[in-house]
């Protein structure tokens, strides 16, 4: 069976010419949420619970 997401965050949006942006899509069965690079699956995802993506979000520092 196929689990069902939400997109959180899909980096194409935002990138002129992308070619390898990363999505973030939240797991609506486990409430995991998974960070992935579609057009490279060999490469993997990461995933982490909702209240540690949250988390990183509020605390993490912007780079520049």
């Amino acid at each position: 069976m196929e689990k069902t997401f939400t997109r959180l965050y899909n980096g194409a949006a935002f990138c002129a010419n992308c070619a390898n942006c990363p999505v973030v899509d939240l797991m609506l069965e486990d409430g995991m949420v998974r960070l992935s690079d579609p057009a490279q699956p060999e490469r993997g995802s990461f995933a982490m619970t909702a209240e540690e993506y949250n988390t990183l979000l509020k605390n993490a520092k912007s780079v520049e």
